[in-house]
Protein backbone atom coordinates (compact mmCIF):
# COMPACT_ATOMS: atom_id res chain seq x y z
CA UNK A 1 0.00 0.00 0.00
CA UNK A 2 0.91 3.62 -0.27
CA UNK A 3 4.53 3.87 0.87
CA UNK A 4 4.33 7.52 1.89
CA UNK A 5 6.28 8.15 5.07
CA UNK A 6 4.26 8.33 8.24
CA UNK A 7 3.94 11.89 9.52
CA UNK A 8 4.20 12.02 13.29
CA UNK A 9 3.67 15.80 13.35
CA UNK A 10 1.93 17.65 10.54
CA UNK A 11 -0.16 20.70 9.75
CA UNK A 12 -3.80 19.68 9.43
CA UNK A 13 -7.30 21.14 9.59
CA UNK A 14 -9.88 20.42 12.26
CA UNK A 15 -12.70 18.72 10.37
CA UNK A 16 -15.31 18.48 13.12
CA UNK A 17 -15.82 19.31 16.80
CA UNK A 18 -18.42 17.38 18.81
CA UNK A 19 -19.55 17.44 22.44
CA UNK A 20 -18.77 14.54 24.78
CA UNK A 21 -21.67 13.31 26.89
CA UNK A 22 -21.32 14.44 30.48
CA UNK A 23 -18.16 16.48 29.84
CA UNK A 24 -18.12 20.24 30.51
CA UNK A 25 -14.46 21.05 29.86
CA UNK A 26 -13.52 18.82 26.95
CA UNK A 27 -14.88 17.93 23.53
CA UNK A 28 -13.95 15.69 20.63
CA UNK A 29 -12.14 17.06 17.59
CA UNK A 30 -11.67 15.20 14.33
CA UNK A 31 -8.45 15.61 12.35
CA UNK A 32 -8.10 13.54 9.16
CA UNK A 33 -9.76 10.30 10.33
CA UNK A 34 -8.55 10.60 13.94
CA UNK A 35 -10.61 11.59 17.00
CA UNK A 36 -8.80 13.57 19.69
CA UNK A 37 -10.02 14.97 23.01
CA UNK A 38 -9.33 18.73 23.24
CA UNK A 39 -10.17 21.57 25.62
CA UNK A 40 -13.65 22.93 25.07
CA UNK A 41 -13.65 25.99 22.84
CA UNK A 42 -9.99 25.67 21.86
CA UNK A 43 -10.71 24.66 18.25
CA UNK A 44 -13.51 25.05 15.75
CA UNK A 45 -14.07 23.33 12.37
CA UNK A 46 -11.73 24.70 9.71
CA UNK A 47 -8.99 25.76 12.14
CA UNK A 48 -5.45 24.83 11.19
CA UNK A 49 -3.56 22.92 13.85
CA UNK A 50 -0.50 20.75 14.40
CA UNK A 51 -1.52 17.14 14.79
CA UNK A 52 0.72 14.58 16.52
CA UNK A 53 0.00 10.91 15.80
CA UNK A 54 0.02 8.18 18.42
CA UNK A 55 3.49 6.65 18.93
CA UNK A 56 5.04 10.13 18.80
CA UNK A 57 7.87 10.86 21.23
CA UNK A 58 7.74 14.58 21.98
CA UNK A 59 10.84 16.61 22.94
CA UNK A 60 11.16 17.23 26.66
CA UNK A 61 13.08 20.49 26.17
CA UNK A 62 10.16 22.24 24.47
CA UNK A 63 8.07 24.11 27.10
CA UNK A 64 4.93 23.76 24.95
CA UNK A 65 4.85 20.12 26.03
CA UNK A 66 5.49 20.68 29.73
CA UNK A 67 1.84 19.90 30.55
CA UNK A 68 2.51 16.29 29.48
CA UNK A 69 5.43 15.73 31.86
CA UNK A 70 5.10 13.29 34.72
CA UNK A 71 6.48 13.77 38.25
CA UNK A 72 9.94 12.81 37.00
CA UNK A 73 9.88 15.42 34.27
CA UNK A 74 9.53 12.82 31.51
CA UNK A 75 7.06 12.65 28.61
CA UNK A 76 5.78 9.24 27.61
CA UNK A 77 4.97 8.49 23.99
CA UNK A 78 1.46 9.38 22.81
CA UNK A 79 -0.94 6.50 23.30
CA UNK A 80 -4.56 5.72 22.53
CA UNK A 81 -6.70 6.66 25.53
CA UNK A 82 -10.32 6.16 26.45
CA UNK A 83 -11.70 9.31 28.07
CA UNK A 84 -15.33 9.67 29.12
CA UNK A 85 -16.22 6.69 26.96
CA UNK A 86 -14.58 7.98 23.76
CA UNK A 87 -11.27 7.09 22.14
CA UNK A 88 -8.65 9.80 21.88
CA UNK A 89 -5.74 9.16 19.53
CA UNK A 90 -2.93 11.68 19.30
CA UNK A 91 -2.54 15.33 20.24
CA UNK A 92 -3.86 18.52 18.65
CA UNK A 93 -1.94 21.75 19.29
CA UNK A 94 -2.49 25.35 18.10
CA UNK A 95 -0.42 26.60 15.19
CA UNK A 96 1.53 29.04 17.37
CA UNK A 97 3.64 26.11 18.57
CA UNK A 98 5.51 26.64 15.29
CA UNK A 99 6.00 30.34 16.03
CA UNK A 100 7.57 29.52 19.40
CA UNK A 101 10.45 27.67 17.72
CA UNK A 102 10.89 30.34 15.03
CA UNK A 103 9.61 28.17 12.20
CA UNK A 104 9.04 30.23 9.02
CA UNK A 105 8.43 27.42 6.52
CA UNK A 106 5.28 26.23 4.71
CA UNK A 107 2.05 25.83 6.67
CA UNK A 108 -0.12 24.20 4.05
CA UNK A 109 -2.35 21.33 5.10
CA UNK A 110 -0.29 18.16 5.10
CA UNK A 111 3.06 19.86 5.72
CA UNK A 112 5.29 17.47 7.66
CA UNK A 113 6.83 19.20 10.69
CA UNK A 114 8.09 16.07 12.43
CA UNK A 115 11.77 16.98 12.15
CA UNK A 116 11.12 20.69 12.67
CA UNK A 117 9.60 19.94 16.08
CA UNK A 118 12.14 17.20 16.86
CA UNK A 119 9.48 14.52 17.19
CA UNK A 120 10.67 10.91 17.16
CA UNK A 121 8.93 7.57 16.64
CA UNK A 122 8.41 5.32 19.64
CA UNK A 123 9.67 1.85 18.70
CA UNK A 124 9.26 -0.82 21.38
CA UNK A 125 11.21 -4.06 21.16
CA UNK A 126 9.10 -6.75 19.49
CA UNK A 127 11.22 -9.70 20.60
CA UNK A 128 12.10 -10.08 24.27
CA UNK A 129 15.32 -12.14 24.29
CA UNK A 130 15.23 -12.18 28.10
CA UNK A 131 12.01 -14.22 28.16
CA UNK A 132 13.00 -16.87 25.62
CA UNK A 133 16.41 -18.25 24.65
CA UNK A 134 16.75 -16.32 21.40
CA UNK A 135 20.10 -14.88 20.44
CA UNK A 136 20.42 -11.49 18.80
CA UNK A 137 20.44 -11.68 14.98
CA UNK A 138 23.63 -11.10 12.98
CA UNK A 139 23.04 -8.17 10.65
CA UNK A 140 24.09 -8.84 7.08
CA UNK A 141 22.96 -5.50 5.67
CA UNK A 142 20.07 -3.09 5.29
CA UNK A 143 16.62 -4.28 4.27
CA UNK A 144 16.79 -5.15 0.53
CA UNK A 145 15.80 -2.35 -1.82
CA UNK A 146 14.18 -4.81 -4.25
CA UNK A 147 11.38 -5.71 -1.80
CA UNK A 148 8.76 -3.32 -0.43
CA UNK A 149 8.65 -3.11 3.36
CA UNK A 150 5.54 -4.48 4.98
CA UNK A 151 4.41 -1.37 6.86
CA UNK A 152 0.80 -0.44 6.14
CA UNK A 153 -0.62 3.05 6.56
CA UNK A 154 -3.42 3.51 9.10
CA UNK A 155 -6.67 4.44 7.41
CA UNK A 156 -7.20 7.37 9.82
CA UNK A 157 -4.10 9.01 8.31
CA UNK A 158 -5.28 8.58 4.70
CA UNK A 159 -9.11 8.78 4.75
CA UNK A 160 -9.13 9.94 1.12
CA UNK A 161 -8.02 6.45 0.07
CA UNK A 162 -11.21 4.86 1.40
CA UNK A 163 -13.21 7.45 -0.54
CA UNK A 164 -11.38 6.65 -3.78
CA UNK A 165 -11.84 2.91 -3.32
CA UNK A 166 -15.43 2.93 -2.09
CA UNK A 167 -17.45 -0.14 -3.17
CA UNK A 168 -14.36 -2.03 -4.40
CA UNK A 169 -13.94 -5.60 -3.12
CA UNK A 170 -11.29 -6.12 -0.45
CA UNK A 171 -10.00 -9.01 1.61
CA UNK A 172 -10.14 -8.22 5.33
CA UNK A 173 -7.54 -10.15 7.36
CA UNK A 174 -6.57 -10.17 11.01
CA UNK A 175 -3.45 -8.17 11.80
CA UNK A 176 -1.35 -10.35 14.08
CA UNK A 177 0.77 -8.90 16.89
CA UNK A 178 4.26 -10.30 16.41
CA UNK A 179 7.47 -9.43 14.63
CA UNK A 180 7.75 -8.92 10.88
CA UNK A 181 9.65 -11.48 8.79
CA UNK A 182 10.68 -11.49 5.13
CA UNK A 183 12.37 -14.27 3.16
CA UNK A 184 13.41 -14.16 -0.50
CA UNK A 185 15.27 -15.96 -3.24
CA UNK A 186 17.22 -13.91 -5.77
CA UNK A 187 19.77 -15.17 -8.28
CA UNK A 188 19.78 -18.54 -6.55
CA UNK A 189 20.51 -17.15 -3.08
CA UNK A 190 18.05 -17.26 -0.18
CA UNK A 191 17.92 -14.42 2.35
CA UNK A 192 15.94 -13.57 5.48
CA UNK A 193 15.10 -10.22 7.04
CA UNK A 194 13.61 -8.61 10.10
CA UNK A 195 11.52 -5.48 9.69
CA UNK A 196 14.51 -3.24 9.04
CA UNK A 197 17.54 -5.36 8.13
CA UNK A 198 18.78 -8.44 6.32
CA UNK A 199 19.99 -11.17 8.69
CA UNK A 200 22.67 -13.78 8.16
CA UNK A 201 21.05 -17.09 7.20
CA UNK A 202 22.50 -19.70 9.54
CA UNK A 203 20.78 -22.99 10.39
CA UNK A 204 22.78 -23.21 13.65
CA UNK A 205 21.77 -19.75 14.85
CA UNK A 206 19.32 -19.41 17.72
CA UNK A 207 17.81 -16.07 16.73
CA UNK A 208 14.09 -16.12 16.06
CA UNK A 209 14.38 -15.42 12.32
CA UNK A 210 16.72 -18.35 11.68
CA UNK A 211 14.64 -20.61 13.91
CA UNK A 212 11.62 -19.89 11.72
CA UNK A 213 13.60 -20.27 8.47
CA UNK A 214 14.81 -23.68 9.66
CA UNK A 215 11.38 -24.77 10.95
CA UNK A 216 9.77 -24.26 7.53
CA UNK A 217 12.88 -25.30 5.53
CA UNK A 218 12.72 -22.05 3.60
CA UNK A 219 16.12 -22.36 1.95
CA UNK A 220 15.43 -25.84 0.58
CA UNK A 221 11.83 -25.15 -0.38
CA UNK A 222 12.60 -21.84 -2.09
CA UNK A 223 15.34 -23.41 -4.20
CA UNK A 224 13.12 -26.36 -5.12
CA UNK A 225 10.29 -24.06 -6.23
CA UNK A 226 12.69 -22.07 -8.44
CA UNK A 227 14.60 -25.03 -9.89
CA UNK A 228 11.39 -26.89 -10.70
CA UNK A 229 9.92 -23.65 -12.10
CA UNK A 230 6.79 -24.11 -10.03
CA UNK A 231 7.48 -20.44 -9.40
CA UNK A 232 9.33 -19.28 -12.54
CA UNK A 233 10.79 -16.06 -11.12
CA UNK A 234 12.56 -14.74 -8.02
CA UNK A 235 10.12 -14.00 -5.22
CA UNK A 236 9.71 -13.06 -1.57
CA UNK A 237 7.26 -13.88 1.19
CA UNK A 238 6.41 -11.69 4.15
CA UNK A 239 4.70 -12.66 7.33
CA UNK A 240 4.36 -12.25 11.08
CA UNK A 241 6.22 -14.42 13.58
CA UNK A 242 4.23 -15.01 16.76
CA UNK A 243 4.91 -17.12 19.82
CA UNK A 244 6.95 -17.27 23.05
CA UNK A 245 9.03 -14.18 23.81
CA UNK A 246 7.26 -12.12 21.12
CA UNK A 247 4.86 -9.34 22.10
CA UNK A 248 3.91 -11.14 25.33
CA UNK A 249 2.80 -14.21 23.34
CA UNK A 250 -0.84 -13.14 23.40
CA UNK A 251 -1.79 -16.17 21.28
CA UNK A 252 -0.45 -18.57 23.97
CA UNK A 253 1.69 -20.65 21.60
CA UNK A 254 4.20 -23.26 22.69
CA UNK A 255 6.67 -22.45 19.88
CA UNK A 256 7.20 -19.77 17.22
CA UNK A 257 4.90 -19.84 14.21
CA UNK A 258 4.88 -17.88 10.95
CA UNK A 259 1.73 -16.54 9.27
CA UNK A 260 2.06 -15.13 5.75
CA UNK A 261 0.44 -11.87 4.75
CA UNK A 262 2.25 -10.93 1.53
CA UNK A 263 3.86 -12.38 -1.59
CA UNK A 264 6.15 -10.37 -3.85
CA UNK A 265 7.37 -10.92 -7.43
CA UNK A 266 10.93 -9.57 -7.38
CA UNK A 267 11.47 -9.62 -11.13
CA UNK A 268 8.30 -7.66 -11.93
CA UNK A 269 8.45 -5.61 -8.70
CA UNK A 270 4.83 -6.49 -8.17
CA UNK A 271 2.88 -7.23 -5.00
CA UNK A 272 0.37 -10.09 -5.35
CA UNK A 273 -2.47 -10.65 -2.90
CA UNK A 274 -4.59 -13.64 -1.96
CA UNK A 275 -6.41 -13.82 -5.27
CA UNK A 276 -4.84 -13.11 -8.66
CA UNK A 277 -7.07 -11.16 -11.03
CA UNK A 278 -7.10 -11.62 -14.82
CA UNK A 279 -4.23 -9.18 -15.35
CA UNK A 280 -2.06 -10.94 -12.76
CA UNK A 281 -2.92 -14.42 -14.06
CA UNK A 282 -1.60 -13.49 -17.50
CA UNK A 283 1.69 -12.34 -15.96
CA UNK A 284 2.15 -14.66 -12.99
CA UNK A 285 0.51 -17.94 -14.10
CA UNK A 286 -2.17 -17.66 -11.40
CA UNK A 287 0.32 -17.86 -8.52
CA UNK A 288 -0.87 -15.86 -5.52
CA UNK A 289 -0.48 -15.68 -1.75
CA UNK A 290 -3.00 -18.45 -1.17
CA UNK A 291 -1.27 -20.90 -3.54
CA UNK A 292 2.21 -20.03 -2.24
CA UNK A 293 0.97 -20.63 1.30
CA UNK A 294 -0.05 -24.15 0.26
CA UNK A 295 3.20 -24.75 -1.65
CA UNK A 296 5.27 -23.89 1.42
CA UNK A 297 2.89 -25.45 3.98
CA UNK A 298 2.91 -22.17 5.90
CA UNK A 299 -0.45 -20.75 7.05
CA UNK A 300 -1.51 -17.29 5.98
CA UNK A 301 -3.06 -14.75 8.33
CA UNK A 302 -6.72 -15.40 9.19
CA UNK A 303 -9.17 -14.12 6.58
CA UNK A 304 -12.13 -12.38 8.22
CA UNK A 305 -14.01 -11.55 5.02
CA UNK A 306 -12.80 -12.36 1.50
CA UNK A 307 -15.48 -10.15 -0.09
CA UNK A 308 -15.43 -7.01 2.04
CA UNK A 309 -17.12 -4.09 0.29
CA UNK A 310 -15.05 -1.01 0.97
CA UNK A 311 -16.76 1.93 2.65
CA UNK A 312 -15.66 5.54 2.91
CA UNK A 313 -16.74 5.61 6.56
CA UNK A 314 -13.41 5.55 8.42
CA UNK A 315 -15.12 5.17 11.79
CA UNK A 316 -16.87 2.05 10.49
CA UNK A 317 -13.56 0.58 9.30
CA UNK A 318 -12.04 1.15 12.74
CA UNK A 319 -15.14 -0.24 14.50
CA UNK A 320 -14.88 -3.38 12.34
CA UNK A 321 -11.43 -4.01 13.84
CA UNK A 322 -12.82 -4.22 17.39
CA UNK A 323 -13.09 -7.93 18.08
CA UNK A 324 -11.22 -10.84 19.63
CA UNK A 325 -8.46 -12.70 17.81
CA UNK A 326 -9.28 -15.68 15.62
CA UNK A 327 -6.24 -17.40 17.15
CA UNK A 328 -7.12 -16.66 20.77
CA UNK A 329 -10.67 -15.76 21.71
CA UNK A 330 -9.49 -14.45 25.08
CA UNK A 331 -7.34 -11.72 23.53
CA UNK A 332 -8.18 -8.62 21.52
CA UNK A 333 -6.99 -8.80 17.94
CA UNK A 334 -4.50 -6.11 17.01
CA UNK A 335 -6.53 -4.92 14.08
CA UNK A 336 -7.59 -5.56 10.50
CA UNK A 337 -5.64 -5.19 7.25
CA UNK A 338 -7.76 -4.35 4.23
CA UNK A 339 -6.21 -5.50 0.94
CA UNK A 340 -7.77 -5.03 -2.51
CA UNK A 341 -8.95 -8.40 -3.80
CA UNK A 342 -8.14 -7.46 -7.39
CA UNK A 343 -5.38 -4.89 -7.80
CA UNK A 344 -6.24 -3.96 -11.39
CA UNK A 345 -9.68 -2.70 -10.28
CA UNK A 346 -8.21 -0.18 -7.85
CA UNK A 347 -6.06 2.90 -7.86
CA UNK A 348 -2.51 1.63 -7.32
CA UNK A 349 -0.18 2.99 -4.68
CA UNK A 350 3.33 1.64 -5.30
CA UNK A 351 1.81 -1.71 -6.36
CA UNK A 352 0.07 -2.07 -3.00
CA UNK A 353 -3.60 -1.40 -2.45
CA UNK A 354 -3.90 -2.03 1.27
CA UNK A 355 -4.11 -0.27 4.63
CA UNK A 356 -4.88 -1.11 8.24
CA UNK A 357 -7.19 -0.19 11.09
CA UNK A 358 -5.78 -0.87 14.55
CA UNK A 359 -8.26 -2.02 17.18
CA UNK A 360 -8.50 0.86 19.71
CA UNK A 361 -9.35 -1.60 22.50
CA UNK A 362 -6.09 -3.40 21.76
CA UNK A 363 -4.22 -0.08 21.94
CA UNK A 364 -5.88 0.98 25.19
CA UNK A 365 -5.17 -2.32 26.92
Amino acid sequence: MDQRARKFASVQAVVLVEPIDGADRIELARVLGWHVVVKKGEFKPGDLCVYFEIDSLLPEDNPDFDFLKNSKGRIKHLKTQKIRGVYSQGLVMPMDILDHIGYAGPRDIGTDVTEVLNVKKYSPEEVDVAKFPYSNPDKLGDFPSFIAKSDEMRIQAIPEVATKLKDKVFVATEKLDGTSFTAFIRDGEVGICSRNMQIKLDSESENIYNIVAKKYNLEGNFKELRESEKIPYDFAIQGEIIGPGIQKNRYKLAEPELYLFDYWNIEKQRDIGFYADDEEKSIFADINLETVSKMLAIPHVPIIDSNFKMTDDVDALVAYSIDKSVLNKDAWREGVVYRAKFNSECTKYDNRVSFKAINPEFLVK
